[in-house]
């Protein structure tokens, strides 16, 4: 958005919608180092999504808060496991679990 664009295309807005929102909305509202400062809370969330091919880590991310997405298709394989040690300790500390 800081280079012109008026939105985002968002993976991580399908488990944080209104965070995703908010940054966006405070950007737009002239408002950037709020939401600079949002934006650098799910960072690395946002890094950690993006760690293993798309959309394991976000389906499984889905899957950890409950709203049973199930797994994916072949030929791609459920998340392993030091990987989903790592989804779930980022979602802890951005309070999604």
């Amino acid at each position: 958005m800081a280079l012109g664009g008026l939105g985002v295309i968002s993976v991580l807005a399908n488990i944080c919608p209104k965070e995703v929102h908010s940054i966006c909305r405070l950007y737009l509202d002239g408002k950037a180092r709020e939401s600079l400062a949002l934006y650098y809370r799910y960072l690395e969330m946002s890094a950690v999504i993006f760690e293993d091919v798309s959309p394991i880590p976000i389906k499984e991310a889905m899957n950890l808060m409950g709203m049973e997405v199930g797994g994916c298709r072949l030929p791609l394989v459920p998340i392993q496991h030091t990987a989903k040690e790592k989804l779930t300790a980022a979602m802890k500390k951005v309070g999604l679990l």
